[in-house]
């Protein structure tokens, strides 16, 4: 039968027994609580039906509070969406800590209904039913607080329904090994204090974004993504608008360990442009990695790709540890050139097929042949990556290969100051011999 529920509900865990959950078992449970109650619980589980009621007014929310739960939780029944205006479910709370945004909640049914899925809170929403009767569209947003803005994971190819996804404040990822179609926007009208990110894959295991045939535009723009960011976790913190504050978050696996395996990670978006104002947050765990396995560094990967007449596109830097958390990478940091350095955006065809150059120039012309791009448009941001790697003498450019439709991360190790001054110190004392023999000459005469 079908049971519902429209009072007050607070069962959030005050211990780290996880006796606070809902368990819809059998049946139908309807959540649709009255005006000015609140429902919370500590996570989902079950395989019944759950129905989040929005009838008689715009907005219904759940509250999952993970207060003490640090494990992946899974809800493997039917949700439906009722009524035509927003569901939220609000995972992990507002406050942003490290804690709530690797709150992990699965939803592995079918979602079906016409109302909006709103996800909010800072932790981790994973949707891996076959939801494509599903039209109401996803969306990721801010629940109120100044730092959440958490992740939603498509793991199915129809996990998002058929309805456009709008990424507002916080991260949608796609899984690897999955193609999602849906239409991706950000906000409708930018906003500098929210940021909005797409990312995905897990290291060789691609995951893909067609954005319905249409370009997806990473920018400043209206409608525009913020942040391209490959692979499922945070790389940025969501408080800082688009700078590049590296704050990893979201990194856990199923069992709630950090893992490297959330960070680094292979994504393609079929047409993408790399517009003004936009940020792509690159990371990197290996420097004498070869990315065979997908796990050295993050890599983008493209059929056609354009880029604007004006602005910056900024590239920041991130190292990342062996355990998955903001560090010094491991290896040799020395100078990598040409394609002998980190094949970061991989393109499809040759010979520079499918590329809009923009202001874009290698030599103060448009690229028609392999070379270093030069500095403008891409504003290579290397200080994160330094700062971990206390080396702060290194400079970062940008390669094309152009026979293979690829761009390169250069790095050039530059000598210490104190190098200079000893090469200074050297390259004096040859004149400062000359000098004295000269001056001793003039005493011989005089």
């Amino acid at each position: 039968g079908e049971q519902s529920l429209t009072g007050n509900i607070n069962a959030l865990d005050s211990d780290s027994t996880e006796s606070g959950f809902l368990n819809v078992a059998e049946g139908t449970l309807t959540l649709n609580p009255a005006s000015g109650k609140t429902q919370v619980v500590e996570f989902l589980t079950g395989a019944g039906t759950l129905k989040l009621d929005n009838s008689g007014r715009s907005d219904q929310s759940i509250d999952l509070g993970f207060a003490n739960t640090a494990e992946k939780k899974t809800f493997s029944g039917a949700l439906t969406l009722s009524g035509s205006g927003t569901n939220t479910v609000n995972v992990g709370g507002s406050d942003g800590s490290f804690a709530d945004f690797d709150a992990h909640q699965e939803f592995s049914g079918a979602i079906s209904g016409s109302a909006n899925l709103k996800k909010t809170g800072s932790g981790k929403l994973t949707l891996s039913g076959n939801s494509g009767s599903f039209g109401g569209g996803v969306t990721v947003a801010d629940g109120g607080g100044t730092k959440d803005g958490g992740i939603v994971v498509a793991n199915h190819a129809s996990a998002l329904g058929t309805g456009t996804a709008r990424v507002e404040h916080g991260k949608l990822a796609v899984a690897g090994g999955i193609t999602v179609t849906n239409t991706i926007q950000g906000q409708a009208t930018n906003a500098t204090t929210q940021k909005s990110v797409i990312g995905g894959g897990v290291g060789n295991s691609v995951g893909t974004i067609t954005n319905g045939g249409s370009i997806l535009n990473i920018g400043s723009g209206d409608n525009e993504i913020d942040v391209v960011s490959p692979g499922i976790a945070m790389a940025t913190s969501m408080s800082d608008g688009t700078t590049d504050y590296q704050a990893i978050a979201g990194n856990h696996n199923d069992s709630g360990a950090d893992t490297l395996a959330n960070s680094i990670g292979t994504m393609k978006i079929n047409s993408v442009g790399l517009k003004t104002g936009g940020v792509f947050d690159w990371e990197i765990t290996n420097f004498d990695g070869n990315n065979g396995s997908g796990a050295d560094w993050d890599v983008l990967q493209f059929d056609s790709l354009a880029f604007d007449g004006s602005g910056n596109f900024d590239l920041n830097i991130f190292g990342v540890a062996s355990n998955g958390a903001a560090g010094g990478v491991s290896g040799t940091v020395t100078s990598k050139t040409g394609t002998s350095g980190f094949k970061f955006l991989d393109g499809s065809g040759t010979n520079g097929a499918n590329i809009t150059w923009g202001s874009v120039t290698i030599g103060s012309a448009s690229p028609s042949g392999s070379g270093t791009l030069d500095s403008g448009f891409l504003a290579v941001n290397g200080s994160p990556f330094a700062h971990t790697q206390a080396n702060y003498y290194g400079d970062w450019s940008v390669y094309y290969d152009h026979s293979n439709n690829d761009f390169y991360l250069q790095y050039s190790v530059v000598p210490e100051p104190s190098t200079y001054m000893m090469v200074s110190g050297l390259l004096l004392l040859p004149g400062l011999s000359f000098l004295r023999r000269f001056r001793n000459s003039d005493r011989k005469k005089i």
